[in-house]
């Protein structure tokens, strides 16, 4: 259990990736694909649950993001979330060095695109 805290206090301590002088994105996401195969690794089921959280907190802000613009169309999140971090694992395991946020961008662009209108 001491390690699992130690793993994850480092997970949150490590600098976040920036663009330019400011940082866009916090957490989970700017962590490598190998980053987040041993923290998987160590423990999966926690991990993975960490790791996706993220992950479904920022498809709802593009989805969210869309919506402010006045789009139309969203991206159905709703889909089987065993079959979802599959997919990031996937992702993940081909793609080591990539920020874990691109598996997720990955996956969200897979998703089914769902009409407002048609609702």
């Amino acid at each position: 259990m001491r390690a699992v805290i130690l793993v994850v206090a480092a997970l949150f301590c490590m600098p976040e990736r920036a663009i330019a002088e400011g940082i866009i994105l916090r957490g989970a996401g700017t962590r490598t694909c190998a980053e987040f195969a041993r923290n998987y690794a160590a423990n999966p089921k926690y991990f993975e649950d960490l790791y996706f959280t993220w992950a479904q907190g920022y498809m709802s802000a593009e989805n969210q993001m869309f919506h402010e613009m006045g789009s139309e169309k969203y991206k159905d999140l709703g889909g089987d979330v065993d079959v979802q971090t599959l997919s990031i694992r996937l992702y993940c395991d081909r793609h080591p060095l990539a920020l874990y946020k691109q598996a997720v961008d990955d996956l969200f662009l897979k998703l089914p695109l769902l009409d407002k209108r048609d609702q």
